[in-house]
């Protein structure tokens, strides 16, 4: 019987048979004659064709052909369950039945695959002398199935021609539809031989299948025995300067000697634009190597037997050079007195290699630093990397213990050893690495005999007579110190300036050479009025100009000594001067009264501080007849008398005696001035100073 035509289109078909035959002949009943009876005529015959599809894959053709009336089996039993007819066909005479109710069955085929199985059941009643035609609905009692395999394992293998079922119970042929039992869990298998030729079985469960279901069971797992090709399923490890070192593939499953040695490997990507079977692959240790290939270029791998092949995993090699990373860093240096003295540059060199070729390669590299702007340098040697990275110092060039600010380049070249003696090089470089601008420190170290007094402008205070030796007109070491080494000082390579703005005045500058190296330029700038000053340096070295801050300096006049006075440095009045022996003479005038000598000597006193005026004086008396003349001799400061000698009387020889005088102040406004007196009372009498000095005190 020809179930399925596969050139139609799959439709779901009801076909009716209708046989309404009245037949008037009955059949004998097993029943007494006086019971009540009536007549089971012919059935009207309906035959259900319809199948669901719903758990195919995808839409087939296919037909089924409706069964023959006389291929289906009748049983009519009344109701007391008695067999009243049991046959093929439909019955030819109406069937006797006492009154009652009744069932027909209705079957057709067995539980055997290969031809349709079809059931049944209709119930009514009988009524006394009447005819009874039923109605009965044959269906599909079972399920329809197919069994293939799937079409990415079918071109790795040929599935034999039977497919067993149930452990042998039933067998049907593979690719085609057959009716299968509904409701219980049924097992397939399928066996066959790969494509590397080797026996194989595939196993199936079908659980449950529903009536009127047409399934289309697609086997796709392997079972033991099934061979398999494994390749690592990371291949970036190995992807490096236009190769691939990689795991050699795993051969999994029962497989001959000869079919194992067909293992190839196939490439695709780049120049090769479909699976291509790389024939040169070299040992590399325990890894395979491919040569030929570009960087930066997306790659497919995968390892094959004939048609059967491993999963294809893509992997791209990466330069040499994208694998290092640079970093550095500069800063300058000091020496134990706290000087600038040179530049210190440290750079770290990482190499990120695959992991593969970080296991089988060396690495060394070596490095310079530099300007385009500058003859400065550094270096290091040769360095291997431990641990995938290495930090160094550079060596600065020779003569350039400093290096100038600015943005430097680190280039390292580096030195890939693999196995086998192949070498791979690269350079790379950083442009943007800063060296800072140096920092230093630049001190005024001017002073005047004020700063010495009083402990300004950074002098220390020195109480003693030293701060009364300096010149009283003069500003000492006019310049700086600067805080850098003598070894950058002395160092023609580096250029340096100071400038020093004295009282607006920026005409002092000076190229700092190597006889400056001891870091200090000084400058006395003497026969200065006596008034207060501004003086600031500013020093210049690499680029970087540090300036002081504007510093006052006063030049006050003190200690003021002189030995002769000269008539330059006092002012007298109109009377009678001798210069006699080195003495200044105050004389009088005839007759009596008093006569006085001013200084016109004015000092620079900034600030309350302490003064002592020593003085060297003959003071005469003169006694006239009976009459002593007194002359007395003082000292001022600002008014305040400090020194009084008066004559003595008892000098009868007219000479005068000789004093050695001394007498302190504190000088409070600026500008103060010192006068000093020759009074007397007649005239006659004299005072003669030798010698006067004002100190600090």
């Amino acid at each position: 019987m020809n179930m399925f035509n596969f050139n139609k289109i799959r439709r779901k078909a009801v076909a009716m048979t209708t046989m309404a035959a009245l037949l008037v002949s009955c059949v004998g009943l097993e029943e007494d004659q006086n019971t009540a009876a009536g007549y089971l005529l012919v059935p009207s015959l309906e035959v259900d064709l319809t199948v669901d599809d719903l758990l195919l894959t995808k839409a087939l053709d296919f037909e089924i052909a409706e069964p023959s009336v006389e291929d289906i089996h009748f049983v009519v039993r009344d109701a007391a369950g008695k067999v009243k007819y049991d046959g093929d066909g439909l019955w030819t005479e109406a069937i006797t039945l006492a009154v009652g109710s009744y069932t027909i069955e209705a079957s057709c085929g067995s539980n055997i695959f290969g031809f349709p199985y079809f059931k049944g059941t209709a119930s009514g009643s009988i009524t006394a002398l009447e005819n009874e035609n039923p109605q009965i609905r044959l269906s599909l009692a079972n399920s329809l199935m197919r069994v293939r395999v799937s079409d990415e394992l079918a071109v790795h293998f040929e599935p034999g021609s039977e497919v067993v079922m149930n452990s042998g119970a039933y067998t049907a042929t593979y690719g085609e539809w057959f009716y299968a039992p509904s409701g219980s869990n049924i097992s397939l298998s399928l066996a066959g031989l790969s494509s590397a030729g080797i026996p194989a079985e595939f196993e199936y469960v079908l659980k449950a299948p529903s009536e009127k279901v047409a399934y289309d069971v697609i086997c796709g797992q392997k079972t033991a025995g099934w061979p398999s090709i494994t390749l690592a399923s990371d291949l970036s490890g190995g992807a490096f300067e236009g190769g691939l070192y990689f795991s050699p593939a795993v051969i999994e499953g029962e497989i001959s000697q000869e079919n194992a040695a067909r293992l190839v490997y196939q490439i695709k990507g780049g120049d090769y634009d479909k699976w291509t079977t790389i024939g040169d692959v070299d040992e590399v240790g325990e890894y395979k190597y491919i040569s030929g290939l570009k960087d930066n270029t997306s790659y497919s791998l995968r390892a094959c037997i004939g048609d059967l092949s491993s999963a294809e995993y893509t992997f791209t090699p990466v330069t040499f050079a994208s694998c290092l990373t640079l970093s550095a860093s500069a800063s300058h240096t000091e020496n134990a007195s706290g000087e600038l003295s040179g530049t210190e540059v440290n750079a770290t060199v990482s190499a990120s290699l695959p992991s593969i070729v970080a296991e089988l390669s060396e690495v060394v590299v070596s490095g310079s630093f530099l300007n385009s702007a500058s003859a400065v340098r550094g270096s290091f040697a040769s360095t291997a990397l431990s641990g995938g990275n290495v930090s160094v110092k550079m060596n600065n060039a020779s003569g350039w213990p400093y290096i100038p600010q600015g943005a430097y380049t680190l280039i390292i070249d580096a030195v890939c050893t693999l196995p086998g003696g192949r070498v791979v090089n690269a350079t790379v470089s950083r442009s943007d690495i800063p060296v800072p601008e140096p920092v230093f420190e630049v001190l005024l170290s001017a002073y005047t005999s004020y700063d010495k007094a009083t402990g300004s402008n950074n002098i220390t205070k020195n109480l003693t007579d030293a701060n009364n030796s300096c010149d009283p007109s003069t500003l000492y070491n006019v310049g700086a110190s600067w805080k850098i080494s003598d070894e950058i000082m002395a160092n023609p390579n580096y250029a340096k300036k100071l400038v020093v703005d004295f009282n607006g005045d920026t005409s002092r500058t000076y190229e700092v050479k190597d006889e400056y190296k001891d870091n200090q330029l000084f400058e006395n700038i003497s026969g200065l009025d006596w008034t207060n000053y501004t003086l600031q340096a500013s020093f210049t070295f690499d680029g970087k100009t540090i300036s002081t801050e504007k510093q006052t300096y006063h030049v006050t006049g003190l200690p003021y000594k002189t030995n002769p006075m000269v008539e330059k440095d006092w002012s007298l009045a109109s009377w009678n001067c001798e210069y006699n022996n080195g003495t200044i003479q105050i004389g009088g005038v005839s007759g009596s009264g008093e006569a006085t000598a001013t200084s016109a000597m004015k000092f620079h006193i900034p600030s309350e501080i302490g003064i002592k005026v020593n003085t060297n004086v003959t003071v005469r008396a003169y006694r006239a007849g009976l009459i002593w003349c007194n002359t007395d001799f003082t000292v001022s400061v600002n008014g305040s008398q400090i020194i009084k000698q008066n004559s003595d009387k008892q000098d009868n020889n007219n000479t005068g005696k000789n004093y050695n005088l001394s007498g302190t102040s504190v000088f409070t406004p600026s500008g103060c001035s010192v006068k000093m007196n020759s009074s007397y009372t007649t005239a006659g009498p004299w005072s003669k100073i030798h010698s006067m000095e004002i100190l600090y005190n």
